[in-house]
């Protein structure tokens, strides 16, 4: 085991190569949003497809605070809109995107497009010659599966037969 004491931080920069970085080096190179949660601008909810979310977090307002972030939860409560901040969490900076969600505030980590797969072939237009009574069909058994999201049924059951 190693004492906290032992650990030390550092960067890589080429495989295998490292510089040592000291407590008050990292505090030079910590950006603003090490302090501060820096809103860059607010998009349309509906326009933000949910595969840019990675990791989520339900954020409380820090003591005397409650104001201003009620006014935020209210603001996108009311405009439909997601916020698009900075912040740094473990000593990196992360884009992410606000949104309210059951009269809260939920942060997600934010995929950038880079890191977003892409498929050749996924989304092209398929030369399918559909017919209207299958269409017909294909939506009746949509409709009858068709149920309101409760995440309490779904369960690892993988995780469950472990148990």
């Amino acid at each position: 085991m190693v004492d906290r004491s032992e650990v030390i931080k550092g960067y890589e920069y080429e495989s295998g190569q490292y510089v040592l970085v000291d407590g008050e080096e990292i505090k030079k190179i910590t950006p603003r949003s090490g302090k501060t949660m820096e809103i860059l601008t607010f998009l349309d909810q509906a326009d933000v497809d949910p595969i840019y979310f990675d990791s989520s977090f339900m954020a409380l307002p820090d003591e005397h605070a409650d104001k201003p972030y009620a006014l935020l939860l209210k603001a996108l409560q009311d405009t439909k809109k997601m916020g698009v901040a900075k912040v740094s969490m473990h000593q990196r900076e992360y884009t992410i995107l606000i949104r309210a969600r059951k009269n809260g505030l939920t942060l997600h980590t934010m995929f950038y497009e880079n890191e977003i797969s892409s498929v050749e072939g996924y989304g092209k237009t398929y030369d399918a010659k559909l017919k209207p009574e299958e269409v017909k069909l294909a939506d009746q058994l949509v409709r009858s599966l068709s149920a309101p999201f409760k995440p309490e049924i779904y369960k690892d059951e993988f995780q469950e037969r472990l148990n």
